[in-house]
């Protein structure tokens, strides 16, 4: 992996790590499925966003194609996710998280073909 490549592990580590990091906090202080507000299935995906963040984590320094691929469908999902129940809940507290998860989305797809090696293929 190169310079450029290792410098974009650690900026997505440390995304998914603080994903996984407020969500533990917020497992722990409300317990198993905490969004007391959201329904069910949205409690369900945030709540499971903290293993699969941390695994996010480990493929990008174990299995480095497997953890852009996957760190890549979470962004996605998460922004869209996030964003339907932004417009839904009319919530004030969501709109900067859902801002900064939008900006590190744009980082993701505008670096994820360093770590797949320069060979992601987009079709158009």
């Amino acid at each position: 992996m190169t310079i450029a490549g290792n410098a974009i592990r650690l900026v997505w580590s440390a995304a998914f790590l603080g994903g996984a990091f407020n969500h533990a906090r917020q497992i722990l202080a409300g317990g198993w499925m905490p969004y007391s507000f959201a329904p069910a299935a949205l409690n369900l995906f945030w709540t499971l966003l903290l293993p699969i963040d941390l695994l996010v984590v480990a493929l990008l320094w174990w299995k480095v194609r497997a953890g852009a691929v996957l760190g890549l469908v979470v962004m996605v999902a998460d922004v869209a996710i996030n964003s339907g129940f932004v417009q839904a809940a009319a919530s004030a507290d969501f709109p900067t998280a859902l801002f900064l998860q939008t900006l590190f989305l744009g980082f993701v797809l505008g670096s994820i073909a360093i770590l797949l090696g320069g060979q992601a293929k987009f079709v158009g």
